[in-house]
């Protein structure tokens, strides 16, 4: 074979791999609403961009892209870590949101 079927095939694969993670992402943050279905919209929707952003963010990414008072983003980080969907550390004056690794039993992550 030459060089460009290589290239071809290559690219190929790597459109499958991709559509492949796509799809099991999807059914992850799919499994935790299902483990939770009490979840209202903001904690779904903070959920999912913590794993979307790889398990981890911080808490001023949280309250900028949420548009949420600091108060507010407390209530909602202390709801998420009762359920065990979180866990929250402080990193001097920084705070971190880490999703955990199965959130029915010790935490759930979108890394493995």
């Amino acid at each position: 074979m030459s060089h460009v079927n290589y290239l071809i095939l290559a690219g190929i694969a790597s459109f499958l791999i991709g559509v492949l993670l796509k799809i099991r992402k999807k059914l992850e943050i799919d499994y935790v609403f299902k483990m939770y279905p009490d979840l209202r919209k903001v904690e779904k929707d903070v959920t999912r961009h913590i794993y979307l952003r790889g398990g981890e963010v911080w808490e001023v990414e949280i309250r900028e892209t949420f548009k949420l008072p600091k108060a507010n983003f407390w209530k909602l980080a202390k709801r998420l870590e009762d359920k065990g969907i979180i866990t929250i550390r402080k990193d001097g004056p920084l705070i971190q949101l880490k999703l955990k690794k199965y959130p029915h039993r010790e935490g759930f992550s979108s890394r493995n």
